[in-house]
């Protein structure tokens, strides 16, 4: 991508209005399609992200951020996996340059704790006792994209 024009598009995003444009992405994991893992799309959406929410920042005549938190979910058939991305400009400059950061980057994952995990991803929220723990992940979640 270094040096070219390139376009990170997410499945679905959340809008906002105002300052904060995205606030939200989801990303299917289409493996079972074309091969490869949804992690990094999604990365690469959240610093795509926060670039656009800077750029709509600048445009109002409002100050950039220097850093955000981009929230992000990947979907493998019903079965989310939900993630706190930072996202600042100390990442976005050597990313846009195509050279590593100076700093890491943590982003925060957390995968439902569903009572039988290794077959979470092949039965998602079918069983029962699945779909309450995804659901009370998607309600605390909800509040995060709304603070």
């Amino acid at each position: 991508m270094c040096g070219r024009r390139v376009y990170a598009k997410a499945d679905v995003c959340l809008m906002g209005r105002g300052a904060v444009r995205y606030s939200l992405l989801v990303q299917e994991d289409k493996r079972h399609m074309y091969g490869g893992d949804p992690v990094p799309q999604l990365i690469a959406e959240a610093i795509a992200a926060f670039y656009q929410n800077n750029r709509d920042r600048m445009d109002a005549n409002i100050v950039p951020l220097l850093s955000a938190v981009i929230l992000g979910i990947t979907m493998t058939g019903t079965s989310p996996t939900f993630y706190k991305i930072p996202v600042s400009e100390e990442l976005l400059t050597p990313v846009f340059s195509g050279q590593y950061p100076a700093t890491t980057t943590i982003v925060e994952r957390l995968v439902p704790s569903v009572p039988d995990l290794s077959t979470y991803r092949v039965q998602g929220v079918k069983p029962l006792e699945n779909r309450r723990v995804v659901f009370h992940c998607f309600e605390a979640f909800r509040v995060l994209v709304h603070s």
